[in-house]
Formats: structure tokens, sequence, C-alpha cells
């Protein structure tokens, strides 16, 4: 049920089928097999980014599931907090609580085993750990406005992003 409930919640969350069901089974849609491309490809960089952690524990580079480590809100929170370099920064960014803000940041780096961010006082810095987790988000979450971005395209509407540079 688990698994059903949270493809029903992504094919809402994009408006399309990801799945044909039929008698056989499930069998991916051209949207599924675009969105799970940019997915594979977000969870390699999170995985190279815990490749240390994985290394501490033992493990072989790559063989820690990011989902088995950090939930998104985790990692949404540890990217409020090194963008606006404090808990009270973070907090009001994400419209939660300061308190909520620091048990996030507890529980993922109790669940790593290792410091994310450097506390001085109320101002927050990452460690190299930190910023390369953080990095690996921000890619990751690119990755899901590209599929976004594709989808629409394959559906016929164009829609995206306009970056104008200036000198």
């Amino acid at each position: 049920p688990a698994v059903s409930q949270a493809i029903g919640h992504l094919e809402r969350d994009f408006g399309v089928d990801l799945f044909r069901r039929s008698a056989t089974g499930m069998h991916p849609t051209v949207f599924g097999s675009l969105l799970r491309q940019r997915l594979e490809r977000g969870f390699r960089g999170l995985s190279a980014a815990l490749d240390p952690v994985a290394a501490q524990a033992g493990s072989e580079p790559r063989a820690v599931s990011p989902a088995n480590l950090a939930t998104g809100n985790q990692l949404a929170v540890l990217v409020a907090a090194v963008e606006s370099g404090s808990v009270h920064g973070a907090a009001r960014r994400l419209q939660i609580t300061g308190k909520s803000v620091g048990r996030n940041l507890k529980q993922l780096e109790d669940r790593l085993g290792r410091s994310l961010l450097h506390r001085e006082g109320e101002l927050l810095r990452p460690t190299r750990l930190g910023s390369e987790l953080v990095r690996a988000t921000k890619l990751f979450n690119r990755e899901l406005e590209l599929a976004r971005e594709e989808i629409l395209a394959e559906q016929g509407i164009t829609s995206g992003r306009l970056v104008v540079g200036a000198l």
C-alpha cells in the first residue's frame, strides 16, 4: 500500500499517469520513464555526497541509500539553514518553528553520524559534508524541476524558466 500511495501522490503532483495499469501489472508510461531517469540521476548525486558516510560505516561507496539516511524535510531544512546562516532564518524561510528546524538538523546529523554544520553562536556554517549534501540536494531538486518541464513539453505545453544575464 505504501508504494501505491507514493505513486498516486507523484501522479497527482505531476498531473499525469506515470504507469499503465493492466491485469498483467504496471508498466511505466513515457512520463514515468522521464521521471525515473531524472530521479535516478538525482539519487546518484545524493549517494555520491554521502560516500564519506558509507566509508565511515565501513560500506562500499554508493552502497548507502540516501532514502535510508535522510528525509526530504530534513534535506530542505539543511538547505534553508545553510542558505540563511541561522536556525531562525531557516525557520522563517520554511515557515516552521526554530525548534522544528533544530530537531530536523539534529536527527539528520545523528542518522549520518557526522556533523553537517559548524555552530558559532547563532551563526551556522556548513562542514565539508554539509556543503556537499546541500549541493547534491539542490541538484536533486533541479532534476525534479527538469522532469516537470520535460513532462509538460511531452504534453505539448511550453513552460520553463528564463534566465537573462547582463554584463
